[in-house]
């Protein structure tokens, strides 16, 4: 047997009874910097040193897991660069198309246990085709990244550069929204601005998601980034 692989549960029964163990299916915590928590990471040898102590118990349980908790939403990833979007779609469609080829109805992880004389020996092992799996936000980063590479070095500071433009045209022009504002005029302390800025992006709140995009997390520092600069061409007197 191998370090790696995972004993399904036909399996598991038919070495239990050829070397004499009672499985039990329970379930516990595993914390292997408890004293008394040992693993034996290698299979065989966990099921070897087992058969020769006085307790035949050996309990189990399988851990399973949802296809869904894989799956891209692509939905949920269409900000990119239209040079790459279309492409990252048909990507992002083929790697969910590919978890269908994984049977999730087949367990995730086997633990396996048995105490003897206050101490809790175990093996853990993971099914490979699921415990290799990404999850879906670190996988999008991968295939970004593969679509990104895929695109000559000169092309993609093309893209990069449209893409600023446009963050520095849309910036522009949510500055000269607020701009001719005269509740923006009017806001002339901190305290002012803040409500200013509670008021205006409660009622805009396509504004939000853009802000984030270039670094403003909290509106209230775009208010006051872009106050600075309204004084600065006398537009507040």
């Amino acid at each position: 047997m191998e370090e790696s692989r995972m004993l399904y549960k036909e399996e598991l029964e038919r070495i239990a009874k050829t070397k004499g163990l009672t499985l039990v299916n329970g379930q516990i915590d595993i914390d292997s910097e408890k004293d008394n928590q040992i693993e034996i990471p290698i299979l065989e040898d966990f099921l070897d040193f087992h058969q020769h102590v006085e307790n035949k118990l050996l309990f189990y349980t399988y851990s399973y897991t949802k296809e869904e908790s894989f799956l891209i939403p692509v939905d949920d990833y269409q900000n990119y660069n239209d040079a790459i979007q279309g492409q990252l779609n048909l990507e992002i469609l083929e790697y969910n198309k590919s978890l269908k080829d994984i049977n999730f109805e087949e367990p995730a992880d086997l633990l396996m246990y048995y105490i003897k004389e206050g101490f809790l020996f175990f093996n853990f092992t993971e099914n490979n085709k699921i415990s290799e799996l990404c999850t879906p936000e670190d996988m999008v980063n991968i295939i970004v990244e593969e679509v990104a590479d895929q695109i000559p070095e000169d092309k993609f500071k093309e893209i990069l550069d449209k893409a600023q433009a446009n963050r520095d045209k849309q910036k522009q022009e949510l500055k000269e929204v607020i701009f001719a504002d005269p509740d923006f005029k009017n806001s002339t302390n901190l305290h002012l601005r803040r409500n200013y800025s509670n008021q205006f992006f409660h009622s805009h709140p396509e504004y939000r998601e853009f802000l984030r995009d270039i670094g403003y997390y909290m509106p209230i520092s775009f208010i006051e980034s872009i106050w600075k600069e309204f004084k600065d061409k006398g537009l507040h007197k």
